[in-house]
C-alpha cells in the first residue's frame, strides 16, 4: 500500500527495471493531489548525489488494496494494458510505466510517468450549463479533434482483433459504468433504482427518456454484439480530465491516461462520452460535433479500418447515446445527453412508450 512505500523498496524496483543504475532513492514525499481518485498519489522523489540527474523527480503511484481476488479489478486491467497492449503500439505515446506488479495478498500497483511538467489538462470552468460538473467549453475544437484521432489510432489496432473477445477485455467490471454493464439485463433493476433517486432533479420527461434507455439498451446492445463486427477496445472513461496536452507543441501529441477500464465495445462510444461529459453548451456541442466525429472516422480509415462507413459510425453513435444515458446515471450527464438523444433521433431505436 501507499503507507508501505520506502526509499529502499523503490530503489530495488527501479534497479530491477533498469532505470536506476547508480545511487539510490534518498527520500519519498507523498502528495495527495488526486482527492477524487482513491489509490492514486504523486510521489516526489530525491536521490543520492551519485544518482543520474536525468532520473524522474516525481512519479504517479496507483494501487489497488482490495487484491487480485476481485474480478478484473481496475488496476489489473491497466497492468494488462501495459504488459500486453502497449508493446503492440510502439509509436503510440502513453504515460510511461516504470514498474508494475500484483500479488494475491497485497493487491496490485503501477508506477507511472508524471506528466505535470511537460503536459497539462485543458482548462475547465465551474459554471456548467447542466449543473454539478465542470465544463470544458474553453477547450478548442482542435483539442477535441486531436483526442478523437488519438483514440481512433488506438482502436484501429484492435479493430476486430481476436484478443478483444478474451478476458479480461471481453468482460464488464462491476462498478466501472460501461456499455457492457448497461447492456447486461441483470443490472437493469439497479440502474432504474439509481435513476428514480434523480427524478426530482431531472423532471418527468428526462426521467422517462432515461428509463426507456435503461430498459431497451440490453436488447439493442446484445443485438449489436451478436453482429461481432466493427468492435474494438475502448477506454470507457474518456473525458478531458484524462487528456494531457503538451505545454508546447501540437495538440496531436496529446496523451490519454487512466486505461484501467479498457474493454471490448463500440469504438465511437468513447468519442460520444468525450463530447457529452465535457458539459458543453448545446449550441457549442452541435457546432463541433460533426468535425470531431469526422476526424475520428477519417483516422480509422487512415489507420487501415475497412468496411466501416460513416453511416455505420452514425448508427453506433445513436446506440452509444442510448447506452451512455443508462450508464452514467448522474443528473448533469443525463441533462447533457438528452439534447443529443433528440438531435440524433435516438428514440427511433426504442420501443413505443
Amino acid at each position: 500500500t501507499i503507507d508501505d512505500l520506502s526509499p529502499r523498496w523503490l530503489t530495488s524496483r527501479l534497479r530491477l527495471r533498469g532505470i536506476l543504475f547508480e545511487g539510490e532513492v534518498a527520500g519519498i514525499e507523498r502528495e495527495d493531489t488526486f482527492p477524487r481518485k482513491e489509490g492514486i498519489h504523486r510521489l516526489r522523489v530525491t536521490y543520492s548525489p551519485n544518482a543520474s540527474p536525468a532520473l524522474p523527480s516525481s512519479y504517479i503511484y496507483k494501487y489497488n488494496t482490495k487484491g487480485s481476488h476481485r474480478p478484473h479489478p481496475s488496476s489489473l486491467r491497466e497492468i494488462f494494458f501495459y504488459r500486453r497492449l502497449v508493446p503492440e503500439l510502439p509509436d503510440y505515446r502513453v504515460a510511461a510505466c516504470f514498474d508494475m506488479g500484483c500479488t494475491e495478498s497485497q493487491g496490485s500497483y503501477l508506477l507511472l510517468e508524471d506528466l505535470e511538467e511537460t503536459h497539462q489538462v485543458p482548462p475547465a470552468t465551474q459554471s456548467s450549463p447542466f449543473g454539478g460538473w465542470v465544463s470544458f467549453q474553453e477547450a478548442t475544437v482542435e483539442q477535441f479533434e486531436a483526442v478523437a484521432r488519438k483514440m481512433a489510432r488506438f482502436q484501429a489496432r484492435w479493430w476486430n482483433d481476436p484478443i478483444i473477445h478474451r478476458e479480461p477485455l471481453s468482460a464488464a467490471s462491476p462498478g466501472l459504468g460501461s456499455l457492457n454493464d448497461c447492456g447486461d439485463s441483470a443490472n437493469v433493476s439497479t440502474s432504474l433504482a439509481q435513476l428514480e433517486r434523480l427524478t426530482g432533479e431531472l423532471g418527468d420527461d428526462m426521467t422517462s427518456t432515461a428509463r426507456r434507455c435503461i430498459l431497451e439498451f440490453p436488447r439493442l446492445y446484445q443485438d449489436r454484439l451478436r453482429v461481432a463486427s466493427s468492435l474494438t477496445l475502448v477506454h470507457v472513461d474518456l473525458h478531458l480530465r484524462h487528456t494531457f496536452f503538451p505545454r508546447s507543441g501540437s495538440p496531436d501529441d496529446v496523451v490519454i491516461i487512466d486505461w484501467e477500464t479498457v474493454q471490448r465495445s463500440v469504438g465511437v462510444s468513447d468519442i460520444i462520452h468525450l463530447l457529452l461529459s465535457s458539459m458543453l453548451p448545446v449550441d457549442l456541442r452541435r457546432s463541433i460535433e460533426s468535425r470531431v466525429i469526422d476526424a475520428y472516422h477519417a483516422e480509422l480509415l487512415n489507420a487501415g479500418v475497412a468496411g466501416y462507413s460513416l453511416d455505420d459510425c452514425h448508427a453506433d453513435i445513436r446506440l452509444s447515446i442510448v447506452g451512455l444515458i443508462g450508464t452514467v446515471i448522474a443528473a448533469p450527464f443525463v441533462r447533457s445527453s438528452i439534447p443529443a438523444f433528440n438531435d440524433w433521433e435516438c428514440g427511433r431505436l426504442l420501443g413505443s412508450r
